[in-house]
């Protein structure tokens, strides 16, 4: 298996599991009792979720410091196209 086939596999057992437990809730009500595979699959989903989220945080912070750098670029490159004398206005 490579890494697109477990992927795969992995989100149509995630869909697979939240049909069949969202039908469940409806049918009975109330929380059904969960067997250990249910309760495994249910940690590999909040693995995932927490997994995403920490990345969509470092892309975050990853775009916030590339905004910095440019801006900090900008702000250089602008000085050293100023003249001498803008430059002494300027300070």
């Amino acid at each position: 298996m490579d890494q697109r086939e477990v992927r795969e596999r992995y989100a149509k057992i995630e869909k697979y599991f939240k049909k069949r437990m969202a039908k469940e809730e409806r049918a009975s009500g109330m929380n059904t009792e969960e067997s250990e595979l249910d309760q495994a699959i249910q940690d590999i989903m909040g693995m995932a979720e927490a997994a995403e989220e920490e990345i969509t945080q470092k892309a975050a912070e990853n775009k916030n410091s590339r905004d910095k750098e440019r801006m900090t670029a900008e702000d250089v490159r602008k000085r050293s196209m100023e003249r001498l004398s803008e430059t002494q206005e300027r300070e």
